[in-house]
């Protein structure tokens, strides 16, 4: 899975454009095609054998040019990960924060600490040393219910998580917590499932 899933490195271009095809030539200049966490987890399982069907419903996949289906949202696609898999390996539910909170700042920073505690700790105990995929159900978002990406357990890093990747600051995915700056909305990871690959 790792040598077939398009990381970082990897263009949105060059992935629609060159790679996929079809359909997909020029559709990130589009609205709502943007995110493309789950067409490169889409491209990187079809090609690793576990080969995706058409989804349900109008517009949640795209047929390529080089004849697989590309499911575009995320929770469709965990919800087929789960299907296929009979759930997660290993989930972490964090601590939510209210939205009563967006304007007191000591106390956003204690929940933060404790969400950082939480993630922190799943690292450590569920997911050292393990390789696999990783869904992270985000809340706040207006265009996207989430990422998918890959998880190196040995260094620690997702594949794909531009901005998101420095378990050093509060927009690390394990505990993404961002308070927009009209503090209307709070930005929150709300659910983390990890499936070994193996």
């Amino acid at each position: 899975m790792q040598k077939n899933y398009p990381a970082s490195s990897v263009s949105t271009q060059t992935l629609y454009d060159s790679q996929i095809g079809g359909k997909f030539v020029k559709l990130y200049a589009q609205p709502g095609y943007e995110n493309t966490c789950a067409v490169r987890m889409s491209y990187g399982l079809n090609r690793s054998g576990l080969k995706l069907p058409k989804a349900a419903g109008a517009g949640a996949s795209i047929q390529g040019g080089d004849g697989y289906w590309y499911w575009l949202r995320v929770t469709d696609l965990k919800a087929e990960l789960a299907r296929r898999f009979k759930g997660a390996d290993e989930e972490l539910g964090l601590t939510v924060i209210p939205k009563t909170l967006l304007t007191n700042d000591a106390e956003l920073t204690v929940q933060f600490k404790e969400r950082v505690k939480q993630g922190q700790a799943f690292i450590d105990t569920k997911l050292a040393g393990k390789n696999g995929i990783v869904a992270f159900e985000v809340s706040g978002w207006g265009d996207a219910s989430g990422h998918f990406t890959l998880w190196d357990g040995s260094a620690k890093t997702l594949a794909y998580a531009d901005g998101h990747n420095d378990s050093g600051n509060n927009d690390f995915y394990f505990w993404l917590t961002q308070v927009n700056p009209e503090r209307t909305r709070l930005i929150q990871t709300v659910r983390v499932k990890f499936w070994e690959l193996k």
